[in-house]
């Protein structure tokens, strides 16, 4: 146990360096970042490169508004469920508390995709690690269902979900490591591609 607190404790570390370097980022005047190196003579060779580049990456930046929409509503739901689970674990016991999900918060991505048609409730999910594929498909009241050796477990997140399929933690975004197949294009994509389509749906 004491080495998998370890491991939650760098991810949450590592989350809230990611979340203060997205804030100080927005905090940058684009005006006046461009009106001091207008000024100020270019000496070093590629220089003008390198800042435009640099200026890329602070307008995208600005401009990613699933930081707000998507990553920081995951990260609060995540940590919301484990917290419920594990106060019904000390007060029912864990066998009880196995039985039941209806302390898990839906996730309202998994909602939307289904009710714009994004991805279909019969649709299957799946994800591979070490040769072992696991199976699932998302649920209309908001869960990702899992099917593990016959048992059907419900997830509020894909994070959890990888933890359940393979016993482990992920650094890696959840939404990566799930895949599904377009009905459109045939090909399969990352659920990440899924979730930016409903963001765009969503800002049309």
């Amino acid at each position: 146990m004491k080495d998998k607190i370890e491991q939650l404790e760098v991810l949450l570390n590592k989350i809230i360096e990611l979340i203060e370097q997205h804030k100080e980022v927005e905090q940058i005047d684009l005006n006046e970042y461009d009106t001091i190196y207008k000024n100020e003579p270019l000496i070093l060779d590629g220089l003008e490169e390198s800042l435009a580049a640099f200026r890329e990456k602070i307008v995208a930046y600005k401009n990613d508004k699933s930081f707000y929409t998507n990553d920081i509503h995951d990260i609060k739901a995540i940590l919301l469920n484990t917290l419920n689970h594990i106060s019904s674990i000390e007060k029912k016991g864990v066998k009880e508390q196995k039985s039941e999900s209806n302390n898990l918060i839906p996730n309202q991505d998994f909602i939307n995709l289904l009710r714009t048609g994004i991805l279909k409730s019969n649709q299957q999910i799946f994800g591979t690690y070490k040769k072992k594929t696991v199976i699932g498909h998302l649920t209309e009241d908001g869960f990702f269902e899992l099917d593990i050796e016959g048992k059907k477990i419900q997830c509020p997140d894909f994070t959890v979900a990888t933890y359940h399929a393979w016993d482990k933690f992920s650094p890696n975004d959840g939404w990566y490591i799930w895949s599904a197949i377009d009905s459109k294009t045939g090909k399969t994509y990352p659920l990440k591609y899924f979730r930016e389509r409903l963001r765009i749906r969503s800002q049309v």
